[in-house]
């Protein structure tokens, strides 16, 4: 992931925009290890720069934080999903109904 972020910011310097793919991208590589700090921060970045996230940029974030059992940040994550009247696919349905029998669970 190292690389793959250079390769990032050196895009940036020379002028590129990275679009939601690209950040998605990096979402999704940082969610493979286990950083979810580091997905969040492009999230935000993602966010501060006017590129609006699809779908798969919350999903991935949303299973990632349940994965680490964060289920705060996941449930704030998804109100954002349904503020933003984004229409929450299969997947997002599928981990709220994991967050809601962790929550029964804990």
């Amino acid at each position: 992931m190292n690389k793959a972020h250079k390769l990032f910011d050196r895009m940036i310097a020379l002028g590129g925009e990275p679009n939601q793919i690209t950040y998605h991208a990096l979402i999704k590589g940082y969610w493979s290890q286990g950083k979810m700090d580091h997905a969040k921060e492009i999230f935000e970045s993602m966010l501060s720069k006017g590129v609006l996230p699809d779908m798969m940029s919350y999903n991935t974030l949303v299973e990632g934080y349940i994965k680490i059992e964060r289920i705060d940040v996941a449930l704030v994550l998804l109100k954002d999903v349904i503020q933003k009247g984004l229409v929450p696919d299969h997947v997002i349905r599928n981990t709220l109904k994991i967050i809601l029998y962790k929550m029964k669970r804990l």
